[in-house]
């Protein structure tokens, strides 16, 4: 029955600028009047999101533009990746309106599958005795988040869009659709997930918290709706709200980990054991009388980067990876909201694969996006150095570390690899992507002059997929929360929150060790001296905790925007850019910062001329084709 409902939503475009597929299914009546009818739209919604048109903008909208990446040396060809390779290069430095990066109808495809859900759910409910209304209700919320999620996509790239909560019926309503400007469809989208969040599941009936931790998230649970309403309050400056829902979010999951920790499920591979942390000055941290032992417990739940033994030769595969990313693995207790790819194999017995990611960070040297087994993004080359003591900031005479803090951080050597020939990477000492690729990453305890540890990856099957997306994880409501304490001036408090997240990264001396504040950790004093050297904290902590996930480009307009500050972004930026003409002029405003809308999608006009006016950094440019 799924599979026919999916079919079903594979309907031909009317080929405007926004994809209005399955208009038609809102008139079929019999469709619309049983429970399964409902779930396998919903199940679409996610299938479609799936898809490699979504992911890949996902990627490339939230990372080409940033300081995380360069682009593969691989040459566009002439087939339709090519293609799409020639625009990836040029969208770096000179976005234009033909890119095909640019278009933005498969978000809108998926907004308006959530549209007809949203309309439909309580007349199905009205007529099918085995769903209720309070699944309709639950099922509303899903699609509401869905939705929301979708929209700030566009909006984060794009700024102003079109907007519209109504399913589309007709081409007519969208020919005459124009844009609404961000900050007005932030309120909405807050607003409508304020309204439903109450009635969306903690966890979806028959998967109860924890030992299914891996099912909820991958749909629109509670949990990933209030982590949605951290990221879109923290956009809109709605800082107690951010500090308020990502409370819900610790709270939940302390006791999640606390039922863990005295479960059976707790050395289920799929779901690993997190342990505490905290700053011991930390006061606020979450606490609870344990359920089961009822003694207090308190702190955050993370993975910490080591297994609980050693193997014979020192070596042990990093936890946090594992259950973050791996390529085999994902579906960790982190995880609020990722899309699952499966190990099955589908009709075509080749299983459901991220290609996406497989595309641009892969490993798949047998597929043509490949680049010697590598993706067409590779890791901005100067990481490379960054655990090198002998490269020092000429300025200070102490080593420089640009992204890395210190030469002890897991995700410096789990999230790219270092020191790779020619003939397996691109020319200029670009560093191949790991991160999401790699079933584990092993760190051997060797130590050199240069690093404290060596790494090795390994890689799954053929079969396995390359990975989970990743939209949102513990780490990120942490550093929300921080980031809207220090716009609220509260510093230490978001020191802590901070120092957390970068602490439980930190390889120690010895792997087996019990944890402390210690050796490498951050120092207080110094960074709480002011506002603005927390900001840089926070933002460092975010590129650092969310490499290649898709957020720093992000994160940079976010910075940009709000305090109307577009030093930060050029900045980050200008290493990248030195090599190309202007690069004093980098960013020069916010029109700056986002993508031109693609030209097709300007074509529909009506009797007052075009609908939707191009970006204004842009216009003037079709005049130069």
């Amino acid at each position: 029955m799924v599979l026919a409902i999916v079919s079903a939503l594979a309907l031909t475009s009317c080929g405007d600028y926004l994809e209005i597929e399955p208009r038609n299914i809102i008139t079929e009546d019999n469709f619309w009047d049983e429970k399964s009818d409902v779930e396998g739209m919903v199940l679409g919604c996610y299938a479609k999101m799936q898809e490699y048109n979504v992911i890949a903008r996902c990627i490339v909208w939230g990372e080409v533009r940033s300081d995380n990446v360069i682009n593969g040396s691989r040459e566009p060809n002439n087939n339709s990746e090519g293609k799409a390779d020639k625009n990836l290069y040029e969208l770096t430095r000179n976005p234009r309106s033909d890119n095909y990066y640019t278009t933005w109808v498969d978000f809108y495809n998926v907004i308006n599958r959530c549209n007809i859900i949203i309309s439909k759910a309580a007349e199905v409910a009205s007529i099918d005795p085995d769903f209720s209304d309070t699944e309709a209700s639950a099922i509303v919320a899903e699609c509401s988040g869905i939705r929301a999620l979708c929209y700030f996509y566009l909006v984060r790239a794009f700024n102003n869009v079109p907007f519209y909560f109504d399913p589309i019926e007709s081409e007519n309503q969208v020919k005459n659709l124009g844009v609404t400007s961000r900050n007005k469809i932030l309120d909405e989208l807050i607003s409508d997930l304020e309204a439903n969040v109450n009635y969306a599941y903690k966890a979806l009936p028959g998967y109860k918290m924890p030992a299914s931790s891996m099912y909820n998230s991958n749909r629109f649970t509670q949990g990933a709706i209030y982590a949605l309403l951290c990221d879109l309050c923290l956009w809109r400056g709605r800082y107690d709200d951010v500090v308020k829902y990502a409370d819900i979010i610790l709270k939940a999951k302390l006791k999640e980990y606390d039922n863990l920790k005295y479960s059976s499920e707790q050395y289920t591979r799929s779901y690993g054991m997190p342990k505490l942390f905290m700053h011991p000055d930390d006061t606020n941290a979450p606490s609870m009388t344990s359920e089961v032992t009822g003694k207090k417990i308190e702190g955050y739940p993370l993975y910490t980067y080591f297994s609980s033994s050693l193997s014979s030769n020192n070596a042990w595969i990093s936890n946090d990876y594992e259950y973050n990313f791996s390529a085999s693995g994902g579906n960790g207790f982190e995880g609020l909201m990722e899309l699952n790819y499966y190990y099955t194999s589908d009709e075509n017995g080749t299983g459901w694969s991220n290609e996406a990611v497989g595309r641009f960070y892969g490993i798949d040297s047998s597929k043509d996006y490949g680049n010697f087994g590598n993706g067409l993004l590779f890791a901005e080359s100067t990481m490379g150095n960054e655990a090198d003591d002998n490269v020092v900031d000429p300025s200070t005479g102490n080593p420089k570390n640009k992204f890395f803090l210190t030469k002890y951080d897991t995700r410096y050597y789990a999230s790219f690899e270092r020191g790779q020939s020619s003939s397996s990477a691109s020319s200029g000492g670009a560093l191949p992507i790991r991160k999401f690729n790699a079933a584990t990453v092993t760190f051997l305890s060797g130590k050199t002059q240069e690093m404290p540890y060596s790494t090795t990856f390994t890689w799954g099957g053929t079969g396995d997929r390359k990975g989970n997306w990743i939209f949102y994880r513990l780490t990120d409501v942490m550093l929300m929360k921080a980031e809207a304490l220090i716009m609220q001036n509260k510093l230490e408090d978001a020191f802590y929150l901070i120092w957390v997240v970068n602490r439980r990264s930190e390889i120690s001396d010895n792997p087996t060790e019990t944890r402390k504040a210690g050796t490498h950790s951050l120092d207080k004093a110094m960074f709480t001296s002011s506002a603005v050297k927390m900001k840089t904290l926070l933002l460092g902590e975010r590129q650092r905790e969310f490499l290649f996930e898709g957020k720093r480009w992000f994160d940079l307009i976010r910075f940009a925007v709000r305090d109307n500050d577009y030093e930060t972004v050029r900045n980050a930026t200008r290493e990248k850019y030195a090599q190309g003409a202007g690069a004093s002029d980098l960013f020069p405003n916010e029109n700056s910062l986002f993508l031109p809308y693609n030209k097709n999608e300007l074509k529909k006009v009506n009797a007052n001329g075009l609908v939707i006016a191009q970006n204004p950094y842009y216009q003037g440019e079709e005049d130069d084709d």
